[in-house]
């Protein structure tokens, strides 16, 4: 298997089908529901380093047959590789394993500062982006991000008690008692070492506009939650946390999947979880609620609005709103 990495054995007709799929599974994400298209957006807003897909577009058109195979050769010259076997084989067996790849794939090492890395984009104090876009969708969305700040593991336990504290009342709010769509979410989210709390709303009888104005109405009166919170239920909110940390996963995929992330996002820390659990059970009431506050009420608080419009919508976008990523 590791040998034929530098070979493509398809023919040029097989290539041509490929491509074909490829960029038919390109053009189709461009027709995806309104929330898709705004969490699309949001991507293209927050990681520095993302293609658009009209860039993707233009180079799948543009690819060769020649152009392949000739890459294929040259693509392995220079690796890095991280590897996790999870199992009933010895330490040996593995090392062996390893070292086969790495012996048939005839690669030298790629450097550290040549190794791709996510670059996540971080907004200075009080600053704000608003991007809205008409999508071919019959669905509105709006795609509410806030930036919590750095990550550590007492920022993360805090950060994602906060979200845990707000998930049923904005869900109750926003979809039960207002109706404004099916589509209703919130939570918490590590981009690499950066924090967010997300809101998330589709909605086919609600402009992205008003369900903006709706949001920031929720988060104006959020802190209430967090004023009267209670011992009891703050307790329950950390020891639920602690119980989803603690599952154990189901099968050797998922434990193969879990220590794969430890190896290769955690810098081989396969203690993360063990610690993360360890300061989510130290993390304290007052916290979180500063936490809160800061981030609902605080006009401070860095934050991005994706408003995709639906086919139908005719909205007229507010001055300073951006209709276009680059």
């Amino acid at each position: 298997v590791v040998g034929s990495l530098r070979t493509i054995t398809i023919d040029e007709n097989k290539f041509r089908d490929l491509k074909d799929e490829f960029v038919r599974g390109v053009q189709n994400k461009k027709l995806g529901q309104g929330y898709k298209r705004a969490s699309y957006f949001n991507r293209q807003i927050w990681l520095a380093q993302q293609f658009t897909e009209e860039q993707l577009l233009e180079g799948l058109k543009a690819a060769t047959f020649d152009e392949i195979k000739q890459y294929a050769g040259k693509l392995f010259d220079r690796v890095y590789i991280t590897s996790v076997i999870y199992g009933n084989w010895t330490e040996e067996q593995a090392r062996e394993s390893v070292d086969l790849v790495i012996r048939e794939m005839g690669s030298k090492p790629l450097p550290k500062e040549d190794r791709f890395e996510n670059k996540v984009v971080v907004l200075g104090e009080s600053e704000k982006l608003f991007y809205s876009e008409q999508v071919p969708d019959n669905n509105n969305a709006l795609f509410y991000t806030l930036q919590v700040g750095p990550h550590s593991m007492e920022n993360y336990a805090v950060s994602q008690l906060v979200a845990s504290v707000i998930e049923s009342d904005f869900y109750t709010q926003m979809r039960t008692n207002q109706q404004l769509g099916y589509i209703v979410w919130s939570f918490g989210q590590r981009l690499e070492e950066r924090l967010f709390l997300k809101m998330i709303i589709q909605s086919a009888g609600f402009g992205p506009f008003e369900l903006q104005k709706r949001v920031e109405a929720w988060m104006a009166g959020a802190t209430n939650l967090f004023d009267g919170l209670t011992d009891e239920e703050f307790n329950k909110h950390r020891n639920s946390l602690v119980v989803s940390l603690e599952k154990k996963p189901d099968s050797i995929a998922e434990m193969a999947g879990e220590l794969y992330y430890f190896a290769a996002e955690e810098d081989g820390d396969f203690d993360y979880k063990r610690k993360l659990i360890e300061v989510v059970k130290k993390a304290k009431k007052d916290d979180v609620i500063a936490a809160a506050r800061r981030l609902f009420t605080d006009s401070k608080t860095p934050r991005s609005v994706v408003l995709v419009r639906s086919r139908s919508n005719q909205d007229s976008v507010p001055e300073g709103v951006l209709t276009k990523v680059t």
